[in-house]
């Protein structure tokens, strides 16, 4: 739910709001980042990470010597990663209806702090 509130403010150029969560593959938002963090697709293409920026399963966040990038996750988890950090989202999946689903995230390297949400999934 808190997802959602936030992610109703996020417009696309002439479209209106829009939900990021709409793509199935999306599993969290950027919602805050600073610096220069980059993104790892799955496919290996290496794209700069911006605000309202999709993350996916399988990404590679990295908020180099400069960054700092906050993301919201399909059940209102946050994870936020300070300067020098790299996550691997390994897994992620999320049922709505039942709150159960199955969460795996690799901290390469760094600091984060984790707010936990609706998946009973666990760290």
């Amino acid at each position: 739910l808190t997802v959602m509130a936030l992610a109703a403010g996020v417009v696309a150029a002439g479209t209106g709001p829009i939900n990021p969560f709409e793509d199935p593959a999306a599993v969290a938002v950027i919602t805050d980042v600073s610096g220069s963090p980059t993104i790892r697709r799955e496919n290996g293409i290496l794209e700069d990470i911006v605000l309202d920026m999709i993350v996916k399963k399988q990404d590679l966040i990295n908020t180099k010597t400069d960054g700092v990038v906050t993301m919201v996750f399909v059940d209102g988890t946050e994870i936020t990663l300070s300067e020098g950090s790299k996550l691997d989202i390994s897994q992620y999946e999320f049922d709505e209806l039942t709150g159960e689903g199955e969460a795996e995230y690799s901290l390469v390297s760094g600091v984060l702090l984790y707010i936990g949400g609706l998946c009973r999934c666990g760290w």
